[in-house]
């Protein structure tokens, strides 16, 4: 648990400045399941999020063994697999 909250106290820092957001995912009865984050923020193609933000394109990047994480960028509709 102190791992957690350190990792979260970092991570406020970089949300204010703009470079990393970060958010859990809750279930409908308040039960954490997991977590998503943007980060990488590329301010000069402008990719990451839409909403509020001046940015074109999202990137989905995830372990080659994560086939959860695969499966939301196939169901986002466009797939592109590195080799």
């Amino acid at each position: 648990m102190a791992e957690a909250v350190e990792w979260t106290r970092t991570r406020a820092s970089l949300s204010a400045q703009g470079r990393e957001y970060n958010f859990a995912i809750i279930g409908s009865d308040a039960r954490f399941l997991g977590g998503c984050g943007l980060n990488q923020i590329n301010r000069t193609h402008r990719f990451v999020a839409f909403q509020n933000t001046d940015l074109l394109r999202l990137e989905i990047v995830c372990a080659v063994g994560n086939q959860r994480s695969q499966r939301v960028a196939e169901r986002a509709g466009r797939c592109e697999r590195e080799s």
